[in-house]
């Protein structure tokens, strides 16, 4: 138990690193500040697997260097390609996507990011892990034991909420997709009654078939000012953690469900200058 206690809370401590340089990283390259983690804590938690699997697997390469980098380039890319994979299975969504840079496979990896992570193999092994189980085998009985409880506790919370509101967000997107399917078809009825409406007071004068069409159209107008609110009343709804998950995930691309994506970013962008604005007042 005291073991499965200290290599829990190293994998803590390697998410919390993780979530550090990725929001780092993609801060300098944006030039702006995004929480760039899978889960609402400061944690990353694909990092804290992939360095607890290169610690335990890679122990005996350690001072084998050139064989420590390349099976670390190799363990890593396997983990993220199998994250990808089982997310994509997992909630239809592609969450990250790589096609655009040389020498990758599928969108999933691509060799820039393989031998980054060979790299930050060899400082794990050889500078960061010693420093690390050093500070957690400090930790014994009680203390160890309340810490990983507590630790796991809030991890296992954000866990849920987290996969509650991905669940959420592809439902939305799938309804939002709906939405704009039957908008069109009541914008494309709307306009086909208003030309036969048009058409009958060019050679009908009958008022009341001028009065049925116009009933007709009215209808739908109504219906078409109903489904908007309900579209706005859509993405309002969770609208924070959602923001969120987009801005963590800008290059996310689920399938079948492209239009309601762009719908929500659009919402969302609009949202977010109001807001602005707003505040400048």
């Amino acid at each position: 138990m005291e073991r499965f206690c200290n290599l829990f809370l190293c994998f803590v401590i390697y998410s919390v690193l993780g979530w550090c340089c990725e929001c780092l990283y993609c801060a300098a390259c944006d030039r702006k500040w995004v929480n760039r983690g899978f889960l609402n804590g400061p944690v990353c938690p694909i990092y804290g697997f992939g360095a607890m699997t290169v610690v335990l697997a890679l122990t005996p390469f350690r001072n084998r260097i050139f064989l420590l980098f390349f099976a670390g380039m190799a363990v890593t890319s396997l983990l993220e390609y199998f994250t990808s994979w089982l997310m994509e299975k997992l909630f239809h969504t592609k969450w990250w996507d790589y096609s655009t840079y040389p020498c990758n496979i599928r969108g999933r990896v691509c060799l820039r990011n393989s031998l980054m992570f060979g790299g930050l193999s060899v400082v794990a092994m050889q500078l960061v892990h010693p420093a690390i189980a050093g500070l957690v085998g400090r930790l014994t009985g009680g203390a160890l034991y309340a810490l990983s409880a507590a630790l796991g506790a809030v991890f296992a919370t954000d866990l849920f909420f987290t996969l509650r509101a991905m669940l959420e967000l592809n439902g939305k997107l799938e309804q939002l997709e709906q939405l704009a399917a039957e908008l069109r078809e009541q914008e494309e009825r709307r306009v086909q009654l208003r030309r036969q409406q048009y058409q009958q007071k060019l050679e009908d004068k009958k008022q009341q078939r001028e009065a049925l069409a116009e009933a007709a159209v009215q209808k739908i107008e109504q219906k078409v000012e109903s489904l908007r609110l309900h579209r706005q009343q859509l993405i309002r709804k969770n609208r924070r953690i959602h923001s969120r998950l987009l801005a963590a995930f800008p290059h996310m691309r689920p399938q079948g469900r492209e239009h309601g994506l762009e719908q929500l970013r659009a919402a969302l962008d609009e949202a977010a200058k109001s807001l602005r604005t707003r505040g400048r007042k």
